[in-house]
C-alpha cells in the first residue's frame, strides 16, 4: 500500500468526506483499504448526539425512500455529511421508520 494511503488512514477522521477519500485513493484496491480501516468510526455515534437540524434534513430527504434502500453512502451523498454521521443516520431512519421490507 501507498505511503499516503497509509498516513491518510491514520490521520482520517470521522467526519472525512467522500471527496477526500476519492482524492488520495487511485484504485479500488486502495479504496478498499481505506473503506476496511473506517469500518467501525459510526459505532461511538449515537442519535442522542445527532443535532436536530441534522435529524430534521435527514427526515426530510428520505421521507419517501424505503428503509432498505438507505445505505450510507446514499446518506453520505444526500446530506453532505461523513462516514459516522451517515451510519449513525442510517441508523436512526431505519430505527425511527420501522418499517418491514
Amino acid at each position: 500500500m501507498r505511503k499516503e494511503i497509509v498516513e491518510f488512514v491514520k490521520n482520517m477522521r470521522a467526519e472525512t468526506t467522500l471527496d477526500e477519500i476519492q482524492a488520495v485513493c487511485r484504485n479500488t484496491e486502495e479504496l478498499n483499504y481505506v473503506f476496511e480501516r473506517c469500518k467501525g468510526f459510526g459505532e461511538n455515534v449515537t442519535s442522542k448526539e445527532l443535532p436536530l437540524s441534522l435529524r430534521i434534513r435527514a427526515r426530510s430527504a428520505f421521507k419517501d425512500t424505503p428503509t432498505w434502500e438507505i445505505t450510507t453512502l446514499l446518506v453520505q451523498k444526500k446530506l453532505q455529511i461523513g462516514y459516522s454521521k451517515a451510519c449513525a443516520i442510517k441508523d436512526w431512519l431505519v430505527k425511527s421508520k420501522g418499517e418491514k421490507r
